[in-house]
């Protein structure tokens, strides 16, 4: 699930001629970690000063799905239609992410991203348009 988001993420990215975010596995378990905490203590966005002392701009989404049909390509539709997810997800200013997403035992699907910008960062631009969704197909992916 984690690489299927990575992959609709930047086929997004690479359709508005930005440049795709590399994979970034400390930030990785950090989003994984937070996953897991949102499992057990509800959705909310998490406290991030750990990764604003590192880089240069920091940014999260955060999304739950319920019951195993629920997925990846879902949530990733659902966050391409909110400007604010879709801002993070097509800013410049971030060049790499870390993506964490933690199945409940009610097959519930928890999922953290976590932008980071290795550089300065700088500015969000605007939110761009929603469309077109290059990847609006609800794909497989799912918890089992």
């Amino acid at each position: 699930m984690e690489q299927d988001l990575l992959q609709r993420l930047n086929d997004e990215r690479a359709a508005r001629g930005l440049p795709a975010l590399a994979w970034n596995e400390s930030v990785t378990l950090r989003a994984r970690a937070w996953s897991r905490d949102m499992a057990a203590n509800g959705l909310r966005h998490g406290p991030y000063a750990d990764l604003l002392a590192t880089y240069g701009a920091v940014a999260e989404n955060v999304g739950r799905g319920q019951g195993g049909t629920f997925t990846a390509g879902s949530l990733h539709v659902l966050w391409m239609g909110s400007s604010g997810h879709r801002a993070n997800m097509l800013s410049p200013a971030y060049d790499q992410v870390g993506i964490g997403v933690v199945c409940g035992p009610d097959r519930t699907m928890w999922a953290t991203v976590d932008f980071v910008a290795t550089g300065p960062g700088g500015p969000a631009p605007p939110p761009p348009p929603a469309d077109p969704v290059v990847r609006g197909d609800a794909g497989t992916t799912a918890c089992p």
